[in-house]
């Protein structure tokens, strides 16, 4: 019961953050919510950028994970990832971070598969981690493309930095040796001690996979997969009338969606807003198309999705049939 009140409270704060952050932002720059939909010049775009998001993205997010899975030893259909891909993005929502759903994921997967528990779910962080990691390319080729000022050079550096990081980090964790440092020391602590024989079989699953096979075959999909988020944001600004080069947008979706992982608020609402306000101001964009365009991009990659999978809850429920012993 204490830990169901925790919880609570916990999404409690959360979306309390959210509201505070949406209604600063909306008090700070003035803007009128509700005459968003009236500032949309060609719906066109919108229902384009729609039909990407929920055929084309949704296909090519579960296809890189069966392959992920393929190389795990698990055969899996692409109904069942798909129905487990948009519940994930359903149950997701009501948690804090931008990636949420990812738990959901691994444990949707590790009870449909529990005899190869960790190892299914490894392959939800690797495929992540892949993804982070070939965003952050497009971001780090997409920055030379905008105006050269003070400003966005800081940008260049940041998003270079936070590829070199995330690069190491992935090091890190597949790397055996620095692995048994790490778990020397955490199998120490009292707390950890539950949970370290499913770590050590989450990592066993992520170092246990072929990454030089692996990465020939998802890098086009994930690639694919990334450049139409970019793409669904540049025709979100094209129906508001906002005609950006392409290329601006390469550098800075990806930033912009990476920083969404900090669990900040329920669902990253606000926080991703501001971010969209900070980083297209600096190319003279205004607060409140930024704002709008945040918004109804949001709407189009995450709730409309997530609709789609609390439908499917309903209609089948959050039980898959269980493979294996």
């Amino acid at each position: 019961m204490k830990k169901i009140t925790a919880v609570l409270k916990s999404k409690a704060l959360r979306l309390i953050i959210a509201v505070v952050l949406l209604y600063l932002i909306v008090q700070k720059f003035q803007i009128e919510v509700f005459d968003i939909a009236d500032k949309i010049v060609d719906y066109r775009f919108i229902f384009l950028a729609l039909l990407i998001s929920i055929t084309i993205n949704i296909f090519i997010s579960a296809k890189r994970w069966q392959i992920f899975l393929k190389f795990s030893g698990i055969e899996d259909s692409m109904a069942n990832l798909i129905k487990i891909n948009v519940m994930s993005a359903f149950y997701g929502l009501l948690l804090p971070s931008g990636q949420a759903g990812d738990g959901f994921r691994i444990y949707m997967i590790e009870k449909r598969f529990p005899e190869k528990r960790g190892h299914s779910g490894g392959t939800v962080i690797a495929d992540r981690m892949i993804g982070f990691i070939i965003f952050c390319f497009i971001a780090c080729f997409g920055s030379f493309y905008l105006p050269e000022t003070n400003a966005l050079l800081r940008i260049r550096i940041i998003i270079f930095a936070f590829t070199g990081f995330l690069i190491l980090l992935t090091f890190i964790i597949i790397n055996q040796k620095i692995y048994e440092i790490v778990s020397g020391f955490l199998s120490k602590i009292r707390f950890l001690r539950r949970v370290f024989n499913y770590i050590e079989k989450l990592h066993e699953g992520l170092t246990i996979l072929p990454y030089d096979k692996i990465v020939p075959k998802v890098g086009p999909l994930i690639l694919v997969y990334q450049i139409n988020n970019i793409l669904i944001a540049h025709l979100i600004f094209m129906a508001f009338d906002v005609h950006l080069p392409f290329n601006y947008h390469l550098a800075l979706i990806p930033v912009i969606q990476i920083l969404t992982i900090l669990p900040v608020s329920l669902a990253s609402l606000g926080f991703r807003e501001g971010l969209f306000i900070y980083f297209y101001k600096l190319i003279n964009i205004p607060e409140d198309i930024s704002f709008s365009v945040s918004l109804t991009y949001f709407i189009l990659t995450a709730l409309t999705i997530a609709l789609i999978g609390g439908l499917v809850s309903m209609l089948v429920g959050v039980k898959l049939k269980k493979i294996g012993s």
